[in-house]
């Protein structure tokens, strides 16, 4: 990068106010992805953002986006829904096709049989990845602008409601009729255990926990495999792949067995069933209970909006993660490198050792533990940067700056995205997480992690309330408290860095904010 680019980046870092992610990375995901915010302009024929900065170190990644533009990208799509729905159905349209094509390459790459292809086959295969991975996110990438609305913005359209009660509106209304790929895996594994509670002997092996003892039912494990087969993806992150087989859905099952009754059970079922009549007709209710005008049910249908686009997005990443694993679970046996060191890898580099063998050095891969990924549009053209070393650390150091300011303000507040069960007031223990796989969490504690992703469901489903550092109504952690019935308080910006394990404290529903107890 230029001198006087970087020096011009740098100030706008310093006095711009910027939008955060988080999540634990692999590189090489990151730098697939580092140019998907400019894609919208390729999507939507709009420059819709300018810049997006990845900051990965040690395989945990800030992305930063500027907040203006983010708010700008909202206030686009919405007044261009209002006016022009055909616009976006054409879009839809253009994102099914990205769709299409991801389908057709995971069922591709689940069939494969890699040792019987070329190097040069493999690196065809990896490249022809590359292109839906970025598509898909230009399209996609439109939800992200919701996640700059704060409370105030959803209940402005509420006017005439009172606090509490429009709380639970702003849920009902932002929330899609249609079952999400979660709730779609759900319902089937609980159909499962339906079967299972009508036939004690099978109940009895169930809960033996092996897949031995359950292969003796062959209708059962057929159904169990079947689940594997169709949803062994559901849990990837942007770092690595997990494959859940038999055993793993089997371990659901029994959970779901454990925690419910057959009314109870039964009741979850129908719940899932008939997701779209029930909120469709709470969605009517509403309309007539508060006579809301037609600007209100459009920006909800909006939100509604925004989050499938968000599901279908994240539906297609955790596929695509997948298939780039089975591909460099290959390219570690062909070449003997670690497979752990290949998430430090580049895109090119991996092009590179499947077109010539050349391998990174130790050193330049230590070097990367600490990495910016910098992508802007410079004259309509996408540019990207790879900063190493004093450069990265000069980055890290504003954005960290602009964090510690956040925290000594000592005052943690977010948006509300689900009531759960509708108690006011929640007390518990903090257990703040950031790698899911690892880190340990216990029954009814409360979750606090940055973002949470699929990976976070199994600890949610566990977890007496979430609280999270960014998000908006649209976002993983809004979506999945809701659908889970939990208490989920996002946007808190600072929670992770403000609270420490196993403080005692009381989030306030009414107001948003979590105090610690002394």
């Amino acid at each position: 990068m230029k001198s006087k680019t970087y020096k011009k980046w740098l100030k706008a870092m310093a006095s711009k106010e910027w939008k955060e992610e988080e999540a634990s990375v692999s590189n090489h995901i990151i730098d697939h992805l580092k140019t998907c915010y400019l894609e919208s302009k390729r999507a939507y024929g709009k420059k819709l953002y300018s810049v997006c900065i990845y900051s990965s170190v040690n395989n945990y990644c800030f992305e930063w986006t500027l907040a203006d533009e983010s708010k700008d990208t909202f206030e686009w799509g919405f007044k261009k829904y209002q006016k022009n729905k055909l616009f976006f159905r054409k879009k839809d349209k253009d994102f099914s096709k990205v769709i299409s094509e991801v389908k057709k390459l995971f069922k591709e790459i689940k069939e494969k049989k890699f040792s019987l292809i070329s190097n040069k086959e493999l690196k065809t295969l990896f490249v022809r990845l590359l292109e839906p991975m970025k598509r898909q996110y230009g399209y996609a990438i439109l939800s992200e602008g919701a996640d700059s609305l704060s409370e105030s913005d959803y209940l402005k359209f509420l006017p005439n409601i009172e606090k509490d009660e429009a709380l639970t509106v702003c849920n009902i209304l932002a929330t899609p009729e249609d079952l999400s790929f979660v709730e779609k895996a759900k319902l089937n594994l609980l159909l499962i255990a339906k079967k299972v509670f009508s036939n004690k002997q099978l109940k009895e092996v169930v809960f033996q926990k092996s897949i031995k003892a359950v292969k003796k039912f062959p209708d059962f494990f057929k159904e169990l495999r079947k689940e594997s087969q169709n949803y062994f993806w559901i849990q990837n992150s942007f770092r690595q792949a997990f494959y859940l087989d038999e055993k793993y859905f089997l371990n659901s099952l029994i959970q779901i067995l454990k925690e419910k009754n057959l009314p109870a059970l039964q009741s979850a079922i129908k719940k899932l069933k008939e997701k779209k009549r029930i909120f469709v007709e709470q969605r009517n209710e509403i309309y007539k209970k508060y006579k809301l005008p037609l600007k209100t049910k459009k920006f909800f249908e909006f939100i509604r909006y925004l989050t499938i686009l968000q599901d279908r997005r994240k539906e297609n990443l955790q596929k695509l993660v997948f298939c780039i694993d089975q591909l460099l679970n290959e390219v570690a046996r062909r070449f003997k490198v670690n497979r752990e060191d290949l998430n430090n890898y580049f895109v090119n580099d991996i092009i590179k050792i499947l077109s010539i063998g050349k391998k990174v050095s130790e050193k330049e891969l230590k070097q990367r533990n600490k990495v910016i990924f910098f992508s802007y549009l410079e004259k309509g053209k996408i540019r990207s940067e790879t900063i190493l070393g004093k450069r990265a650390d000069v980055i890290n150091h504003i954005f960290k700056k602009k964090r510690e300011k956040l925290v000594s303000a000592n005052i943690i507040k977010g948006f509300v995205a689900s009531l759960g069960l509708g108690k006011r007031i929640i007390k518990g223990r903090v257990r703040i997480v950031f790698n899911p796989v690892k880190d340990t969490f216990r029954d009814g504690e409360i979750l606090v992690t940055g973002m949470t992703r699929p990976e976070f469901v199994p600890l949610m489903r566990k977890a007496k309330a979430v609280i999270t550092n960014e998000g908006g109504i649209t976002t993983h952690a809004a979506i999945v408290s809701r659908e889970l019935g939990i208490p989920c308080l996002i946007g808190t910006k600072i929670a992770t860095e403000a609270l420490r394990n196993d403080d005692s404290v009381e989030i306030d529903m009414d107001k948003g904010t979590v105090r610690i107890i002394k």
